[in-house]
């Protein structure tokens, strides 16, 4: 559809949060459809690639114009059955666990030394492309998994799998919204300002 308002995101940001949502984001641009591309390249905005990217870093990109969309941060989660075997383990033992990772370890490194464990030794671990299909690997009781809320907190709330006793951290990174430099389209924008504002809702759900 030449006329669809087009918004690129990483596949498990599409199935985990956008998709949900698709219909309160249609009803801000009546008329016009919106097509939600998954993909894992960076869809390059400033070239009409695409009208709206939802991308995830530090929010510093050339060439775009950038608002916050909401925090990622990180919680350690697992299946109701494997989070009642591990209770009273200490965060040192947990990280010896088996590990559900997508992407790299720096994340598990990372939540190792913000919870005091000097030089974590990792267990084994099994690693996914997509945070959502490690979603599914911690339903099945494959691993322990960083839950990255607010993005995947439906999965607590929904009780299918449940936070560990031990202290989420907050990523250096986040999820942010890319528009053209200088985007003045009444349409992208007013799906701009509600992205954020369900993105804002998100977060304070997750926070209450």
């Amino acid at each position: 559809d030449p006329g669809a308002i087009r918004i690129s995101a990483l596949p498990s940001m599409v199935r985990l949060w956008l998709m949900p949502r698709l219909r309160r984001l249609e009803a801000i641009a009546p008329g016009r459809a919106i097509e939600i591309i998954p993909e894992h390249r960076m869809a390059q905005v400033q070239n009409r690639d695409m009208d709206i990217a939802v991308r995830y870093g530090t929010g510093s990109w050339p060439g775009v114009d950038t608002h916050p969309l909401f925090p990622d941060i990180a919680i350690p989660a697992a299946a109701p059955e494997l989070s009642a075997r591990l209770v009273g383990i200490s965060a040192q033992d947990l990280m010896k666990e088996t590990l559900l990772i997508d992407g790299d370890s720096s994340d598990w490194q990372e939540w190792g030394r913000r919870a005091g464990v000097q030089r974590a030794l990792l267990g084994s671990k099994r690693q996914f492309l997509d945070h959502d299909v490690a979603i599914e690997a911690a339903r099945q009781e494959l691993g322990v998994i960083l839950l990255r809320a607010p993005m995947a907190a439906s999965a607590l709330y929904d009780k299918s799998l449940q936070a560990l006793p031990f202290p989420a951290i907050s990523s250096t990174r986040g999820h942010y919204l890319a528009v053209r430099a200088g985007e003045r389209r009444p349409d992208i924008l007013a799906l701009v300002d509600e992205l954020r504002s369900i993105g804002a809702e998100a977060t304070a759900h997750f926070n209450g």
